[in-house]
């Protein structure tokens, strides 16, 4: 029985999501291929003049988690 060939390598890739919600909502987010690019995206995006402004009245989270 055969099951498409070529299989041996075709390990599903873990992807990873960064996020940033504001209030509980998730405002942001992006998919990237590694934990790092997730982490910076985060970084870059809580670090974001929109985001600190946002953070003075809202709750801001923010985080990275398997896609």
């Amino acid at each position: 029985m055969s099951n498409g060939g070529n299989n041996n390598n075709n390990q599903p890739q873990t992807r990873y999501v960064g996020w940033v919600s504001v209030d509980g909502v998730r405002r942001y987010s992006q998919t990237f291929n590694t934990l790092g690019e997730a982490q910076s995206y985060v970084d870059a995006t809580v670090n974001s003049a929109e985001v600190i402004n946002l953070g003075f009245e809202h709750s801001i989270r923010y985080g990275v988690e398997p896609a």
